[in-house]
């Protein structure tokens, strides 16, 4: 007898897309007669949170689960268990039993949140070097966007959490701006309004 969960591995989600079916394949090759058997879905990473009661099958077979990719289900494990219905029940540790379970890691992943207050000079003289605009690190970004006045240059610090930039002509006023972004998506945009003048 075997079990064997679809698809294999990592599984990674965004928040809000449509979610990887799991399948798990029921194999009773083998076997003498055609037993009855059960199985259920566990998620997390303690096997304790059953998904729902057990469900009965007969022979071999397939089971799907659409696993959840909300927010709160962030690096959930999600576990196929199976036994035999004499079994009376279905957990993970009673190998000798004929039961069986495999798992794959479903990681979900937010948009991340918008960045918080840029810290820097506001007011600023035309063509000077140096000035440096910052945020705190966003859970979940892998990048950060950043967007300066017009004339005004990013010498440092390009998709990080901090740039160094040099100011522009007089009267080139206008915001410092800076979103997170993932491969799920882009936040929306934190802003300074700064301004050049002699």
């Amino acid at each position: 007898n075997s079990t064997s969960v679809a698809p294999t591995g990592f599984q990674d989600l965004c928040v809000g897309d449509p979610a990887t079916t799991l399948t798990a394949t029921v194999s009773t090759s083998g076997s003498s007669g055609t037993p009855t058997i059960q199985y259920q879905w566990y998620y997390n990473t303690s096997n304790s949170n059953n998904i729902g009661t057990a469900t009965m099958l007969t022979g071999d077979t397939n089971a799907t689960y659409t696993p959840d990719n909300s927010v709160s289900a962030t690096g959930n494990r999600y576990y196929f268990c199976v036994g035999y219905a004499t079994d009376n029940g279905c957990g993970q540790t009673n190998a000798d039993q004929g039961l069986a379970s495999n798992q794959i890691r479903v990681l979900v992943t937010p948009v991340p949140d918008t960045p918080g207050v840029i810290s820097g000079q506001a007011d600023t003289t035309p063509s000077t070097a140096g000035y440096v605009y910052s945020i705190s690190a966003v859970p979940n970004a892998t990048t950060y966007n950043w967007t300066v006045p017009t004339n005004w240059s990013i010498t440092a610090g390009t998709g990080t959490t901090s740039i160094t930039v040099t100011s522009g002509n007089d009267g080139d006023n206008g915001n410092v701006t800076v979103t997170a972004e993932n491969s799920c998506g882009t936040s929306a945009a934190s802003t300074l309004a700064v301004t050049c003048s002699t």
